[in-house]
């Protein structure tokens, strides 16, 4: 017959296990709905004065849209003085035109410091903002290099699940994710109880005899 403490051990493992596998699933899940839902950036070059455009379809204008985006300029170099990668920083332009062609959501950056988009908000170190569509179709995100020397932006254009309606924080789709890291500390600290009463066992049994 098992002891109480090899019991809680096994118990522990159970847990852990499960809180890995949960976290696992929902994460893979919440991953794949993102990718899905979103357009990523990942490192697009940009040159002096030129633009890149991106497109997301939207079919449900009750959702808020986000766009996330960070640059580097593509010069810089960690041996010029700080003056010099002050001259290298480039400002980057985000516009947001619906289906009909119209702005309705434009910013700017500057690329690998601290900036302020339009409405005078602070951003640091990239941009982030949300906009609400006002028709269904295709939104293009234009994003433009104001700046005199080249950059890289990486990001993402689209439906963020945190990001309910009306910009309200949403952590149902984290329910399942919050649950696996809950079980996983729990069953860490059930090991750790287990071994302890284990160990204190084997010693009493060792002293008794």
């Amino acid at each position: 017959m098992l002891k109480r403490g090899y019991i809680i051990l096994i118990a522990g493992a159970v847990l852990v296990i499960a809180g890995i596998a949960l976290t696992a699933v929902y994460g893979s899940n919440l991953a794949s709905l993102v990718l899905s839902e979103s357009v990523i950036l990942s490192d697009v070059p940009i040159d002096p004065s030129a633009s890149v455009n991106r497109t997301l379809e939207v079919t449900n204008t009750e959702r808020t849209v986000a766009i996330a985006l960070h640059g580097e300029s593509g010069e810089a170099d960690s041996t010029q003085t700080q003056q010099q990668q002050e001259s290298n920083i480039s400002i980057i332009r985000e516009e947001i035109r619906n289906p009909s062609g119209v702005v309705i959501n434009k910013n700017e950056f500057n690329s690998g410091s601290s900036s302020e988009d339009n409405d005078g908000d602070d951003n640091n170190d990239g941009l982030f903002t949300t906009f609400k569509p006002d028709v269904q179709g295709q939104y293009n995100l234009i994003i433009t290099n104001l700046g005199s020397e080249p950059v890289k932006v990486r990001g993402i254009f689209g439906y963020i699940p945190i990001i309910g309606n009306n910009n309200q924080v949403n952590l149902q789709p984290l329910i399942g994710i919050i649950a696996g890291v809950i079980l996983f500390i729990v069953g860490i600290i059930t090991l750790i109880v287990g071994a302890i009463i284990a160990v204190l066992d084997r010693r009493k049994k060792l002293t008794l005899t």
